[in-house]
C-alpha cells in the first residue's frame, strides 16, 4: 500500500528494506517499537517475482528471460503439491507416463518407435523427441500432429525450471513449468503456458488451457500418490528402463546442483535412446 510492505492484520507498514515505519494503532506518545523484517534481494521480470533467498550471498546472476510476447495466447496455472519437486520436474521431463496418467487426454497407448536425444548442458539437460506424428487416435497430441512432422523438446534449466517446446508447422505451444520448494515434501508449482496456432488462436488456446488444467490435476493426483513413499533425493527404489533414459540423466544433474557442484564438471555431450510411445 503507497509502496509499503503491510500487513492486513494491523496494518503495521515496513519500507522496501523490512525498517517498521508505522504503527497505526499506537498511543499518542508511544515511539514505533525498533523492529525490522529480514528483507530479500528480488527482481520482477516477465510478470514474475524473483526472490533471491541466499542471504550469505549477493545474486551473482539475473533470472532467466521468459518474454511474454504480444499476440499470443497466455494463461497460467498455480498448485501447491504435497511432493518433493526432483519428482515433479522429472514428470515434466517424463514422456513416458502421458499416454497412461493422462490417457485419451494428452496422448494414447504407444505406437510409434521414437528417439529421444539427450544433451547435457552448461544449464542442465535438453532433450529432443523425434518421431511422435501420430495418426487415428482420439486424444490432443494425435489432434496437434496430425501426421505432420513434429519438434518437441523438453529441457530441465537449473535448478527448478522445465521448459517444453512443441512445434507443428506453423503452431507452436509452449510450456514452463517453475517449481519453489516449501519443504522437503512440499512444493509451489507454477505452470505457464502460451499457444500459437495460424487460426483462432485464442479458440484453440482455451481449449489447451482446459486440457492442461486437466493434466495437472491427474499429474498432481499421481505425484501426491507417489510422493507418500518417496522422499526428496532417495530413489532407490526406483527402476528404470529405456525410456526412462532422460529422466535418469535429469536427476543426476539435480543433485549435482543440490550437492554445489558444476554441472557436468564442464564436460557435456548427447546421448540417443530409443522407445515406443
Amino acid at each position: 500500500k503507497n509502496n509499503k510492505l503491510t500487513c492486513r492484520y494491523h496494518g503495521w507498514q515496513f519500507s522496501d528494506q523490512g525498517d517498521l515505519e508505522k504503527v497505526p494503532c499506537k498511543g499518542l506518545n508511544e515511539k514505533v517499537v525498533d523492529f525490522k523484517l529480514t528483507s530479500y534481494p528480488i527482481v520482477e521480470k516477465d510478470d514474475w517475482v524473483w526472490i533471491w533467498m541466499d542471504l550469505s550471498s549477493e545474486p551473482d546472476h539475473q533470472p532467466t528471460d521468459y518474454p511474454l510476447e504480444k499476440g499470443p495466447f497466455w494463461f497460467e496455472f498455480e498448485n501447491v503439491m504435497q511432493a518433493p519437486i526432483d519428482t515433479i520436474l522429472e514428470n515434466g521431463l517424463d514422456c513416458s507416463h502421458t499416454g497412461f496418467a493422462h490417457e485419451g487426454l494428452f496422448r494414447s497407448d504407444p505406437t510409434n518407435e521414437v528417439e529421444a536425444i539427450v544433451e547435457k548442458t552448461p544449464t542442465g539437460v535438453k532433450v529432443e523427441t523425434r518421431g511422435e506424428a501420430r495418426e487415428k487416435k482420439r486424444d490432443f497430441m494425435s489432434f496437434l500432429t496430425s501426421g505432420s512432422e513434429v519438434y518437441h523438446t523438453d529441457e530441465y534449466i537449473a535448478p527448478h525450471t522445465v521448459f517444453v517446446d512443441y512445434r507443428v508447422g506453423k503452431s507452436q505451444v509452449i510450456t514452463i513449468l517453475i517449481c519453489t520448494p516449501i519443504d522437503e515434501k512440499t512444493t509451489m508449482v507454477f505452470t505457464r503456458m502460451n499457444t500459437q496456432f495460424p487460426m483462432f488462436n485464442s479458440l484453440v488456446g482455451r481449449v489447451v488451457k482446459n486440457i492442461t488444467g486437466k493434466v495437472i490435476k491427474q499429474d498432481k493426483e499421481i505425484l501426491e500418490g507417489q510422493a507418500k513413499n518417496v522422499v526428496l533425493g532417495q530413489r532407490q527404489g526406483f527402476r528404470f528402463t529405456q525410456a526412462d533414459g532422460p529422466t535418469t540423466i535429469f536427476f543426476k544433474a539435480f543433485d549435482q546442483v543440490c550437492e554445489g557442484k558444476d554441472l557436468w564438471g564442464g564436460k557435456y555431450g548427447k546421448k540417443s535412446y530409443f522407445y515406443k510411445l
